[in-house]
């Protein structure tokens, strides 16, 4: 609930910075799932990145949309904004290149990091890990 918190209090913050020229929305049936088994500020350089190399750019602003959801045995956190990608946001950046490191060493291959463009003209930072119960 801590870091939820924390990002909802920075990304209202990135708003007034841009005079309200996005909107954000943290989707979760239960803000519950964002703490089962996620790394400490996991989510935050996905959101950063959004503000940075999405919404920054984009003279009309746009959507930063965090999600929580569960596929299978994996909880996925998908961060998605207004945008492309383009050569300067890649894996290979320091927050996310630090992101799938970290997870390859808590993790190792069994969770997945992707970054894509989808159909819906937005940027999509898409983790899977795999729930463990305590």
């Amino acid at each position: 609930d801590k870091e939820i918190q924390s990002l909802e209090n920075y990304l209202e913050l990135e708003q007034l910075r841009f005079h309200n020229k996005f909107v954000f929305t943290i989707n979760s049936s239960d803000k519950v799932e964002f703490n089962m088994g996620i790394p400490p500020l996991l989510i935050q350089p996905f959101v950063e990145n959004a503000i940075k190399h999405g919404i920054s750019k984009n003279i009309d602003g746009g959507v930063v949309r965090i999600i929580s959801d569960f596929r299978g045995n994996n909880h996925e956190l998908i961060v998605r904004n207004t945008g492309k990608l383009n050569g300067g946001m890649s894996k290979e950046g320091f927050g996310l290149s630090s992101t799938a490191s970290r997870l390859g060493l808590l993790f190792g291959d069994n969770a997945k990091f992707e970054i894509s463009d989808t159909k819906e003209n937005m940027v999509e930072a898409r983790v899977s890990i795999p729930v463990q119960l305590h």
